[in-house]
C-alpha cells in the first residue's frame, strides 16, 4: 500500500510538471509513454520502477530547446489552439533528474526491502516447520 500511495503522489506531481512536455515518437517519450494523464503516468511510473530505460526518459523529460529538438519555452492556451492541442513544451533538466532520481532511488529502497522481507519471512516459517532439514539418518545415509 505504501508503494502504491508512493507511485500516486509522484503520478500527480508527474503530471504537474511533465504534463506539457513534446511528445515526438523518435524519443523514449511518446504516445503511450508519458504524463499527459493519470493513467498513463500510473503505467510510466510502473514501468520505471522495474529499471526499464528510466533514464532515457529522465533525460528526454528534461531537454532544452536545440537545433535538433525545437520546442517552447512556456506553453499557454493560444499554443495549444494553434497546435491543435498537440503540447511542445521544452523540458526542465533540474526537476527532470530531481524527479526521477528520487523516485528510483526511494521505490528502489522499497522493493529491495520488500525482497528481504518475503526471504526472511519464508526463512523463518521453514525453520519453525521442523527444527532441522536434516536429520542424522540423512547424513548416515549419505555417508554411506
Amino acid at each position: 500500500m505504501l508503494l502504491i500511495l508512493l507511485m500516486f503522489m509522484y503520478a500527480i506531481i508527474g503530471m504537474k510538471l511533465f504534463g506539457f512536455a513534446n511528445v515526438t515518437d523518435q524519443t523514449t517519450v511518446h504516445y503511450h509513454c508519458n504524463f499527459k494523464n493519470f493513467f498513463q503516468a500510473f503505467l510510466l511510473l510502473c514501468r520505471s520502477s522495474t529499471g526499464e530505460a528510466w533514464d532515457s526518459i529522465m533525460f528526454d523529460m528534461g531537454r532544452q530547446k536545440s537545433i535538433l529538438f525545437q520546442c517552447q519555452d512556456s506553453q499557454n492556451y493560444e499554443n495549444l489552439i494553434a497546435n491543435n492541442m498537440k503540447t511542445n513544451k521544452c523540458g526542465s533538466g533540474l526537476a527532470s533528474f530531481g524527479y526521477f532520481i528520487s523516485y528510483v532511488i526511494i521505490v528502489m529502497q522499497i522493493f529491495l526491502n520488500l525482497f528481504i522481507a518475503i526471504i526472511i519471512d519464508s526463512f523463518i516459517s521453514q525453520s519453525a516447520a521442523s527444527e532441522s532439514p536434516v536429520q542424522k539418518n540423512d547424513l548416515e545415509i549419505f555417508v554411506e
